[in-house]
């Protein structure tokens, strides 16, 4: 059984089981053109970088990258190349797959698993996503903070210079 067939047969299934809707499933989402190749006065184009499927929480959030592959093949032996694609895609998550077996890279945690399911949709990815939002809410927060007092330090600032500016309009000088 290849890849495809893998993809068919076991993971689309088991995403299904598990309460992944079709629009929240993406197969073979172009992240890149292939790479091109120059031959002589001539060039050809490698084929671009897609991952099987990527899994979006809302749209156009994704929340990870499977990597199918075929059914005698180890279930990590596409992880790496689901890790390059989570990077590019900025994921959390990066799954690898040969239908029976499901190998799981988690860049919040640095682990990597194996796993007996692919998590259901929303009610089992939130805990996880629970501490980047307690790691990072704070640090935004105080990002927003500074913006607001950096706008009412310079609209203090305008408000102080008003009067000037227009005075000087009026009689002609600006």
């Amino acid at each position: 059984m290849n890849e495809a067939d893998t993809y068919r047969t076991y993971v689309l299934p088991k995403l299904k089981s598990a309460g992944w809707e079709d629009e929240y499933i993406t197969e073979q989402l172009p992240l890149t053109p292939g790479r091109i190749v120059p031959i002589g006065d001539r060039y050809t184009r490698k084929e671009d970088l897609r991952p099987d499927y990527v899994l979006f929480i809302r749209q156009n959030i994704p929340i990870l990258i499977i990597e199918a592959k075929a059914e005698y093949a180890h279930p990590g032996k596409g992880l790496q190349q689901a890790i390059q694609y989570a990077e590019m895609l900025n994921v959390k998550f990066a799954y690898s797959s040969n239908g029976k077996g499901i190998v799981e890279h988690d860049f919040i945690t640095g682990m990597e698993r194996n796993r007996p399911r692919i998590k259901p949709r929303i009610r089992e990815w939130m805990p996880r996503y629970s501490f980047i939002r307690e790691k990072f809410v704070d640090d935004w927060r105080a990002k927003v903070n500074v913006l607001w007092e950096l706008q009412s330090a310079s609209e203090e600032g305008l408000s102080a210079l008003m009067p000037s500016v227009l005075d000087r309009v009026f009689k002609g000088e600006l």
